[in-house]
């Protein structure tokens, strides 16, 4: 499920950007070996494949396809049914919708109709209701949270330690992203900084998120990496 997790999120790039495949790859097993310092065989793959699937939903929401949104209500009735990290898909579709309503806003062009997305996340999050604990799963997930036992004495909900050196590789990934920002010569995607931005303040926050950061990194690395080295 993990590596499954990094294909798809390879292939959430837009399909007419025309990236080559070898940045796809490259910059696939790069995050793959960043998410690899906290994944391994337990229910939080569920959470990262998750996440990529959604994030391929929102590409190709944005390059038009209405339908495509609709893939939401069933990835979150079957993932509220495996992990509780489900509120995290909820919340990249809600950031994407709030990220591309105010860039339009502010006079961006984004074609994407942004009700379809609202109206699929509603619909996804009431379907997340269909689980063995019912309502009472957002309560579990809350006191999870608000755990001072997980939040200060598990390492993986602690901050990261930036003196082990696997932790090299997280910021080699975070430094170089900002990088290919400044030098690949195209415009930013407001949605990429903000994606970005804030998956790397959940991962300073608890390194667990350190997966959906890399997730997130997996596509964009590609992009600007491309624009860059054609520059």
């Amino acid at each position: 499920l993990g590596a499954g997790a990094f294909l798809v999120a390879g292939l959430s790039l837009r399909r007419d950007e025309r990236v080559p495949a070898g940045w796809v790859a490259t910059s696939a097993l790069l995050c793959c070996l960043v998410a690899g310092t906290v994944l391994g065989v337990r229910g939080q793959v569920v959470t990262v494949l998750g996440c990529a699937i959604t994030l391929l939903v929102i590409a190709r929401w944005r390059e038009g396809s209405s339908r495509a949104v609709w893939v939401l209500p069933p990835l979150l009735l079957v993932w509220a049914n495996l992990h509780a990290g489900f509120v995290t898909g909820i919340a990249l579709a809600l950031l994407a919708a709030l990220t591309v309503a105010a860039h339009r806003r502010l006079g961006g062009e984004e074609p994407a109709p942004i009700r379809p997305l609202l109206l699929a996340t509603g619909a996804g999050f009431l379907a997340t209701f269909v689980n063995p604990a019912g309502r009472d799963l957002y309560g579990y997930i809350g006191a999870t949270f608000l755990n001072p036992t997980l939040t200060q004495q598990i390492t993986e909900w602690q901050s990261p330690d930036f003196h082990d050196f696997w932790m090299r590789l997280l910021e080699l990934t975070a430094v170089g992203l900002v990088a290919l920002w400044c030098v690949s010569g195209r415009r930013v995607d407001p949605l990429d900084v903000v994606l970005a931005l804030g998956t790397m303040a959940a991962t300073l926050q608890a390194q667990r998120n350190m997966a959906l950061f890399a997730v997130v990194a997996t596509p964009q690395l590609a992009r600007y990496g491309s624009a860059a080295w054609s520059r």
